[in-house]
């Protein structure tokens, strides 16, 4: 288990563990640390109904995530811009994009 904190380019990633798993409320904390986090599990906003600056992720959803990112890195140092009615938009089609260039610059076109 993983929290993520921050927003936009500045984002942190604590590992955590869930401490307690309510009804609504799930309270997730740093191990070794008296840092602790209570998200709603639905919407994961915090108490005070702050934003999503802050959120919770499986080991899964984190690697998820991060291959995500990179292939929408590589596609911004290829020059790509994905446009919103182009059919690649989306995390499934910002990574299989990625990867169809990727082979094609390596000269394997499967």
């Amino acid at each position: 288990m993983f929290v993520r904190e921050g927003g936009g380019r500045h984002i942190t990633t604590i590992p955590a563990k869930v401490a307690v798993v309510g009804r609504v409320w799930v309270t997730i904390e740093h191990p070794g640390s008296r840092r602790q986090w209570k998200l709603r599990k639905d919407t994961q906003r915090d108490a005070r109904g702050v934003g999503y600056a802050t959120n919770f992720a499986t080991p899964e959803q984190l690697a998820y995530d991060q291959k995500v990112s990179a292939a929408a890195k590589y596609l911004a140092e290829q020059g790509i811009d994905v446009r919103y009615d182009s059919p690649w938009r989306g995390s499934d089609g910002t990574i299989a994009l990625a990867e169809i260039l990727r082979r094609a610059a390596a000269g394997g076109g499967r």
